[in-house]
């Protein structure tokens, strides 16, 4: 017979609390941003950015931009059925943007337009915002 069974169960406990811990951090934690690269710098591009499929009530939209390019160019960020609801303009050298929306829906539809690249490239993260379930 073991001569220490409240060791047992205060590792059991410990485990357990470590566990629920886990779980609430899980459960809470914003959702991890999705990525999209732009190799093509020069040539025109439309993207559809969308929420992940279990987010519901999206309120807001982050993007993160980062990368570089030897020209300039500027991207449009709409609502589907929109022309446009923000633009951002990217100057040569060094791209470094992020944008916190507030954006209603669960897609967005990117649009960029090089004016005079030719090298480069651009990376977007970007993350849905909804209340959690």
């Amino acid at each position: 017979m073991n001569k220490h069974p409240w060791f047992f169960l205060v590792i059991s406990i410990i485990i357990l609390v470590f566990l629920l811990i886990l779980y609430s951090k899980m459960a809470f934690m914003p959702e991890t941003p999705k990525r999209f690269r732009i190799h093509m710098v020069a040539d025109t591009i439309q993207y559809k950015m969308t929420s992940y499929p279990h987010q519901q009530e999206i309120y807001s939209l982050n993007i993160e931009i980062t990368g570089s390019l030897d020209g300039k160019a500027y991207m449009n960020f709409a609502k589907e059925g929109e022309e446009y609801s923000e633009t951002i303009y990217l100057d040569k050298s060094k791209v470094d943007h992020t944008l916190n929306l507030n954006w209603p829906t669960n897609a967005c539809m990117l649009s960029y337009y090089p004016v005079d690249v030719e090298n480069g490239e651009i990376l977007l993260k970007y993350r849905f915002f909804g209340p959690a379930h």
